[in-house]
């Protein structure tokens, strides 16, 4: 059964919340391989933006919570289980390329390359009009429900 994403807050999906949300919208997600892809508008108020620039903090936390997202989205609406918690357990090969600024929109995706018990890894791309500006991995470790 496919989710009318448009009708998707994101924010059911985060642990997250205002102002500490750097992703807007599920615009995209694979059913047979889990791969997720949000967006995220900077606005002037975003708490990790410095000179009108989204700082590398701003990006990664942007790739931590389409990651939050896309295990939030697999919990809630096809195992139909809670919410779970996720902590970057590290940070792998991330390169950030190009940077983003106040007025931008942000393309996140991310593909689960590996998963065991309560860990995931997860290859990212940042993109902003079609340019990208960050890719690498994150290990996910989940915060077990139980």
């Amino acid at each position: 059964m496919k989710i009318d994403l448009s009708n998707i807050d994101v924010e059911e999906l985060l642990p997250q919340t205002k102002p500490f949300v750097f992703v807007d919208k599920l615009i995209d997600f694979d059913y047979d391989t889990y791969a997720c892809k949000t967006s995220f508008t900077i606005e002037k108020d975003c708490l990790l933006l410095e000179d009108g620039k989204l700082s590398e903090a701003g990006i990664l936390e942007n790739i931590a919570q389409t990651c939050a997202v896309q295990i939030g989205f697999v919990n809630k609406y096809i195992l139909k289980k809670d919410i779970q918690i996720g902590f970057i357990g590290a940070v792998k090969n991330i390169k950030i390329s190009n940077f983003a600024y106040m007025g931008n929109r942000l393309e996140t995706t991310i593909n689960i390359l590996t998963e065991f018990a309560d860990m995931k890894i997860a290859s990212c791309r940042v993109s902003s009009n079609n340019v990208t500006i960050a890719e690498g991995e994150l290990k996910i470790a989940l915060k077990s429900n139980e």
